[in-house]
């Protein structure tokens, strides 16, 4: 019974470190493609807590770049803890 156990979470672990290299092949991507065709916009004379709100507004692929950071930072969570507890 602890073999099949064990053989599940392991696969458990595989999967999320297979869907963490397909997010961090995506951001790599989406990152690439920003630095070399995005337009970021000035900040002008604005606070630059506003300035980088504007950023984050007009450029949306910023947005999704940061959001998959998230979630490759919470699957690694998943994993660390799958393991440890494991």
């Amino acid at each position: 019974m602890q073999e099949n156990r064990a053989s599940a979470v392991s696969k458990f672990a595989v999967n999320l470190i297979l869907l963490e290299f397909l997010l961090l092949i995506i951001q790599f991507i989406i990152g690439m493609w920003m630095n070399l065709f995005a337009i970021f916009p000035s900040f002008g004379s604005s606070f630059f807590m506003y300035g980088m709100m504007q950023v984050m507004f007009s450029v949306p692929e910023l947005m999704v770049h940061m959001m998959l950071g998230i979630f490759i930072g919470l699957i690694s969570l998943m994993i660390f803890n799958d393991i440890c507890n494991g």
